[in-house]
């Protein structure tokens, strides 16, 4: 997913800057209006289409589905829950303080540092272990606490 994520992410936050500046949008709302729909869409393409080719299946899904010969993709449950990710992460990636740094790179201490490699070493690593963090607490977690709560039971996962 790390190549993933940091070409659609960039993508989708370039857009959300686009947006911001031609409508003055907040960081949050350019996030809804801008990725919600075009993660969705995306997902539903890429995802659905895998499904629709038989890369890869769903099972024990709930809701409403995309209904192909090799499989079945849900429309709802886990799109919903990765798009909200998507919007929460891209914001997180635009939000910017007065000084131009952002929430995780206040943290890692960047403003800190010396110009120089050093200081952008410790951006991209602070970005990286964002965006992880982020993926596991907002997505990860949640979906499995999700399966745990209300999954049947399953011969693919235990």
């Amino acid at each position: 997913y790390g190549w993933y994520f940091g070409l659609a992410f960039g993508l989708m936050a370039w857009l959300v800057d686009r947006a911001r500046a031609a409508k003055g949008w907040g960081p949050m709302l350019a996030s809804v209006i801008v990725v919600g729909p075009l993660f969705y869409v995306w997902d539903l393409i890429i995802e659905g289409g895998a499904t629709a080719l038989n890369w890869w299946e769903y099972t024990n899904n709930w809701g409403p589905e995309l209904v192909t010969p090799n499989g079945n993709f849900p429309i709802v449950y886990p799109i919903i829950p990765f798009v909200i990710t998507a919007i929460i992460m891209v914001w997180a990636f635009v939000k910017r303080d007065a000084q131009g740094y952002l929430m995780h790179e206040r943290w890692a201490g960047v403003p800190n540092r010396p110009r120089g490699f050093s200081r952008e070493l410790l951006r991209v690593l602070a970005s990286a272990v964002w965006l992880n963090l982020m993926f596991w607490f907002l997505l990860v977690l949640p979906l499995v606490l999700m399966r745990v709560a209300f999954g049947g039971p399953s011969t693919i996962v235990p």
